[in-house]
């Protein structure tokens, strides 16, 4: 996701393909109780996006599930870009 975000420069918790989290994470074969995504973009390190996500209630909310087991992080840096950076972080448990 955080491919497809630097490519069209935006932030979005949708796909350029009109996907949503629940359908990315289902379409890698992974077979979800819950999912939950965060996106930031701009922030230069990790600790810049957890305190970001932290100050949102919607982001924290999604960090404090208590039930997540797994969780997935991608950032993909693009100098050309507005943004230049773009963060995803997925968080799961599985069937």
């Amino acid at each position: 996701h955080s491919r497809d975000l630097a490519k069209w420069d935006r932030i979005s918790h949708y796909g350029s393909d009109g996907s949503n989290p629940w359908d990315r994470v289902k379409r890698t074969g992974y077979k979800p109780k819950l999912a939950a995504e965060n996106v930031g973009t701009g922030q230069v390190s990790f600790d810049e996006v957890l305190v970001g996500w932290k100050e949102s209630e919607g982001h924290n909310k999604n960090l404090l599930i208590a039930d997540a087991r797994e969780m997935g992080l991608a950032l993909v840096q693009d100098p050309k870009t507005e943004f230049k950076s773009f963060w995803t972080l997925v968080i799961g448990a599985s069937m």
